[in-house]
């Protein structure tokens, strides 16, 4: 994310070079995500009074989503600055992944709750109003809130964490040099904050009758 603290003029540049093009990367993902999470937000708590469980949840994916943007300009600007590594850069990275981990966990108990209402319709008598009971149509959109989340969620966290696994043992002299194995976690990482924006798909099937208003 900044600029590391080498022996060597040339890894720094290189990692200068790095950091710019992240931060380049990283506007587009900055921009998209401010206008449809906000657009979310605004159609969430418009239709306050027909909130339902599922909604409850995508509302919190949609916080999360939101705090990693709204961080997002601070590491942009600590990209093409090229800082040292300091204080700044670790609450970036801390900021990052607690709400790439809330992303995660809530997009799990989402899954899992459509999952029940869907497995076990009666039994999800009990836990429902009957306004908000199961029809064909409101299956048809589970099935796709499950689904679009399935894939943003393969899409954007496998590559970060299959980068996870691989710098698992640091290889030697890693401190000195920009090596592939990083390259490829710095763009995992990228493609990992593009979840913010992919959400939107698994707000488009609950927010549907809002938009259409």
């Amino acid at each position: 994310m900044v600029c590391n603290i080498t022996n060597t003029t040339y890894t720094t540049n290189s990692t200068c070079r790095m950091d710019t093009l992240e931060g380049l990367a990283y506007c587009p993902v900055f921009l998209l995500g401010f206008f449809l999470n906000a657009a979310a937000l605004r159609a969430f708590f418009a239709k306050r009074e027909s909130w339902t469980d599922t909604h409850i949840y995508m509302l919190n994916l949609a916080i999360a989503d939101s705090t990693l943007i709204l961080f997002l300009p601070l590491r942009i600007y600590n990209a093409f600055i090229c800082l040292p590594v300091n204080h700044v850069c670790t609450f970036l990275i801390f900021t990052h992944y607690i709400n790439m981990y809330a992303s995660i966990l809530t997009t799990t108990a989402i899954s899992v709750q459509r999952y029940l209402v869907i497995r076990f319709p009666l039994q999800a008598r009990s836990w429902r109003k009957k306004k908000e009971m199961t029809s064909l149509r409101k299956k048809n959109r589970t099935i796709g809130i499950v689904t679009a989340n399935m894939i943003v969620f393969i899409f954007c966290y496998t590559p970060i964490h299959v980068g996870f696994v691989v710098n698992y043992e640091p290889p030697v002299n890693w401190q000195f040099e920009r090596l592939p194995v990083h390259v490829y976690l710095h763009v995992a990482e990228w493609i990992a904050s593009t979840n913010c924006c992919f959400d939107s798909v698994s707000y488009s099937f609950l927010l549907k009758r809002f938009f259409r208003k």
